[in-house]
């Protein structure tokens, strides 16, 4: 299935099958019967007061807890615990976000999709879709995609030009180098005079000139979702105005797009990575960068990648 991201990249991506979407229900099913045990467990410390209302609480609290379960998530733009085990995402037909209209719709429909048991109605739905939809999916207007691995995160970047490109292309699929328009020149001035004077300004300051910045260069080139808009701005202040960055001034070498991409990418996500799955993700990223900076001995993964991160993926050391 081909999608346009918000950044105007063109990647290719997998349909989530009635296999792959089993599996994600399988992994979800337990944590659902879990809390629903936990339900269970307040109503009978509910019923030492009151049968009654502690007979109400499980009844009304059991039938909200698989719906929000999966509402919140992904109308939220996240996923459930299933979905982001098997690397899944559910996006609209034409490859956008969802929202939280969508996400309520397709999961309001979910217990039709169950019947009679064990969502045998919607997979045999979804069988017959030429993208896999269940009875839910089709009344939203919604897909389940498949994000490809992290294995190779530079290579997966390397043909993105530009920084904003690189993020997408992050987000998963094979990007197609996009033809950036051509802004006007006292936008361009501006972007330039940010870039240059924005460890100047006051936070507030800072963050209002960014906004009318936004204004004015979203009908051009849209803001990635997700992306803020300082962000968003000190990066097209690189992509546009062509400013070498103080770290290749420096005499640091010049690193490609695409893995300064991943580096920002780190620097962004560090914090919300368990340990484990941080260092092998450093280790990775080392393997790549040692072309062009080699570790110092002694140094771990982690801190390498981190410093590399604040040398070269804001533009300034």
């Amino acid at each position: 299935m081909q999608l346009t991201t918000p950044g105007r990249v063109v990647v290719d991506r997998d349909i989530a099958g009635v296999g792959t979407r089993m599996l994600a229900q399988a992994i979800d099913l337990p944590l659902i019967v879990a809390v629903e045990l936990g339900v269970v467990f307040i109503g009978g410390m509910l019923s030492a007061g009151s049968e009654s209302l502690a007979l109400v609480f499980m009844i009304v609290v059991g039938a909200v807890v698989p719906f929000v379960y999966f509402i919140v998530p992904e109308g939220r733009g996240r996923q459930t615990p299933g979905k982001k085990a098997l690397r899944v995402h559910v996006v609209t037909v034409d490859g956008g976000p969802i929202g939280w209209r969508e996400s309520v719709i397709r999961n309001i429909i979910r217990p039709i999709d169950f019947l009679p048991v064990l969502y045998v109605l919607g997979g045999f739905v979804a069988i017959g879709s030429s993208r896999s939809q269940r009875l839910g999916d089709h009344a939203a207007g919604t897909v389940c995609v498949r994000m490809p691995e992290e294995g190779n995160l530079a290579t997966l970047a390397s043909s993105a030009p530009t920084f904003s490109a690189a993020v997408e292309a992050l987000s998963g699929g094979t990007p197609v180098a996009p033809s950036y328009p051509t802004l006007p020149p006292d936008l361009v001035h501006d972007l330039r005079v940010y870039g240059d004077r924005e460890h100047d300004l006051e936070p507030d300051a800072r963050t209002a000139l960014a906004r009318g910045l936004a204004a004015r260069l979203e009908p051009f080139h849209p803001r990635p979702e997700g992306m803020t808009v300082e962000e968003f701005i000190i990066r097209a202040a690189v992509t546009y105005t062509g400013e070498q960055t103080p770290a290749s001034v420096a005499g640091y070498p010049e690193l490609p797009p695409g893995l300064i991409a991943v580096l920002e990418l780190f620097r962004a996500r560090r914090g919300d990575l368990d340990p484990e799955r941080r260092d092998a993700l450093a280790e990775r990223i080392v393997e790549h960068l040692r072309a062009y900076h080699p570790p110092p001995p002694g140094m771990g993964a982690d801190e390498f990648v981190t410093r590399a991160a604040a040398t070269y993926a804001a533009g300034r050391r």
